[in-house]
């Protein structure tokens, strides 16, 4: 196993292009090799943002460079968008780049344009563009003469003849939005004029700290006339749709704030337009995701920490400065002494551990849910606690539903049967690597159980989400013997469907036999296995037993693999020797 028990909680960074690039230079040297050193530690990760970056220095010699740099710390960790959101994909920066190139760039001010070219696809001279263009010029659609003269908002459309049609207003609004992507001065020129309009904000607005910053927005909007908050401004927009996604609105706040003056980008760079403030809301959304983002860009982490704020995000924004500093703060050691104890006494400490808690009472079952402030084995935030004082004691941890958690990469899933196993027990798991596999790639069939005094520990993947959880089982409350030292004194094991292997099997007293096949057989009724007696299953193990006990095949006999199916002479061998051996064992 690759994890070892002095380990920290698993953390996902991500660093903005400007770090990235920056990363080859020599004062930022201990910060790439403190990245380097701990990618076992912390899970890096990369955008379409870094590309909007990097295409914009197409030509540069030392972009190459910086896509290695890139590559060697995300490895093919992409962050993008599919139909329900953000989530995990696999894509090496290089190929993603390669794809990229091959984009070709849109027009807006060219729709009509756009719309003639969808003839081509259409075989037998079925021309729909060209029918869609004659429709959106058959359309009037007067503009009011009070917005046109009004230069502020005038400028939204320029070029606009005197009766436009539909097609005139979507080409003279894409002329605007083209003008803003190409021209390096033109959005800089459209935020002076929004200044010279009074929608600045006033000097010292450099100064509010994140929770202060969207409501004196409001505040000062309110006292322009604006009778609308931050917000309601920013979905202004969007008022004809019955739902804005998430992105949407963090990437119009982002860019409002630049608009009125808060902490807005320079532009200062050859070649700026408003892609650089977009690429950098995309950035800071993109990072949300995580539990870090790091940024050299000033005004980058001011605007991305004011909407966190106002959107309860949690994500800590750090300057390269600050973060290797921080970081190494968040290096945690943690062992199974430390997990037990929680199980055992930080339960009823709120006040050190537990963020919130919640009790749930519904016709089925009645438990608690606590949030914790720490990740317990620096993995799990929550821990949902049914308890039923007659029968058992049940915990199951979780990632949480916090935002970094929201999805996991196979990479993490595997980092965290790593760091699970390996603080929990440091006997080898038989089979551990595909074992890990199968679990990495969803499967909630398998799972992986440690025998503890007075219960079980299993690991799994969780029926509905597919992501890993720890379910510890308690035989009951009082005199856990939850210690660290408990484990390897009964069996481990691990189950497939036609096979349990029993790891040190030979320590298990007899008396003990059916009561952890029953045990087993309860988390893992999906096996094969108990087409078998129970019967045959105790005798097959007192067989073994009684050869590692007179010192035959002790290599083989220490540990016991009990299969379905089993060709009849097997059986047979040990059912005879299993009754022979019964009265003489332990």
């Amino acid at each position: 196993m690759a994890a070892s028990h002095n380990e920290i909680e698993m953390r996902r960074v991500y660093l903005d292009w400007g770090v990235v690039s920056n990363l080859k230079k020599k004062e930022y040297a201990d910060l790439y090799r403190f990245f380097l050193a701990h990618k076992d530690r912390f899970f890096f990760v990369y955008s379409p943002a870094h590309f909007d970056d990097l295409m914009r220095s197409e030509g540069d010699p030392r972009l190459k460079e910086d896509l290695e740099t890139l590559t060697s710390l995300v490895d093919d960790h992409l962050l993008a968008f599919n139909k329900a959101g953000v989530s995990a994909f696999r894509a090496k920066p290089s190929a993603y780049y390669e794809d990229r190139k091959k984009e070709v760039p849109v027009k807006l001010a060219e729709y009509g344009d756009i719309l003639t070219s969808l003839d081509s696809c259409f075989p037998d001279g079925f021309k729909l563009g060209s029918k869609l263009k004659e429709i959106y010029q058959s359309i009037p659609f007067p503009i009011p003469q009070t917005i046109l003269s009004n230069e502020m908002w005038g400028s939204l459309l320029p070029n606009l003849p005197e009766t436009p049609s539909m097609l005139d207003v979507i080409q003279s609004a894409g002329l605007f939005v083209d003008k803003m992507q190409d021209e390096a001065d033109y959005y800089k020129g459209y935020r002076s004029n929004i200044h010279e309009h009074g929608f600045r904000l006033e000097v010292n607005a450099g100064n509010w700290t994140e929770e202060e910053a969207i409501p004196n927005v409001s505040d000062f909007l309110k006292s322009k006339g604006v009778d609308k908050t931050f917000r309601e401004l920013v979905l202004m927009p969007f008022s004809d749709r019955k739902e804005v996604s998430e992105y949407e609105l963090f990437v119009a706040a982002y860019t409002m704030l630049d608009l009125l003056g808060y902490h807005s980008d320079k532009l200062s760079k050859p070649g700026s337009t408003i892609n650089s403030v977009l690429s950098d809301a995309q950035h800071a959304y993109m990072a949300s995701f995580c539990d870090y983002f790091i940024t050299g860009d000033r005004r980058l982490r001011c605007k991305a920490k004011a909407l966190y704020t106002e959107l309860g995000i949690d994500t800590l924004v750090l300057s390269p400065t600050d973060a290797e500093e921080a970081l190494q703060e968040d290096v945690r050691s943690y062992d199974s002494a430390f997990f037990f104890s929680f199980l055992e006494q930080e339960m009823g400490r709120e006040d050190i551990v537990v963020e919130r808690h919640e009790k749930v009472n519904d016709q089925d079952d009645n438990y608690d849910i606590y949030h914790l402030t720490q990740r317990l084995l620096g993995i799990f935030s929550r821990a949902i606690l049914f308890d039923n004082p007659e029968k058992e004691r049940i915990i199951l941890l979780d990632t949480g539903t916090g935002r970094s958690t929201r999805f996991l990469y196979y990479d993490e899933v595997a980092m965290i049967v790593d760091l699970v196993s390996s603080y929990i027990s440091a006997e080898p798991i038989p089979d551990y690597e595909s074992i890990k596999e199968t679990i990495v790639k969803g499967d909630s069939k398998i799972s992986v159980t440690w025998i503890i005094r007075g219960g079980r520990i299993v690991l799994k993947n969780d029926d509905n989400t597919h992501k890993p959880v720890l379910v510890v089982i308690l035989d009951n409350i009082l005199g856990l013997g939850m210690k660290s030292e408990a484990l390897g004194q009964s069996v481990n094991h691990t189950v497939t469907p036609n096979n349990i292997h029993l790891e040190s099997s030979f320590r298990v007293p007899k008396e003990d036999f059916e009561r952890e096949l029953k045990a087993i057989r309860e988390r893992h009724p999906e096996s094969q296995m108990w087409n078998r007696s129970m019967e045959s299953l105790k005798r097959e193990w007192a067989a073994h037993n009684a050869f590692h006990a007179m010192g035959i095949f002790r290599s083989r006999t220490g540990n016991m693999d009990l299969n379905w199916p089993q060709p009849w002479y097997v059986r047979a061998g040990y059912a005879i020797i299993g009754r022979i051996a019964w009265p003489f064992i332990k």
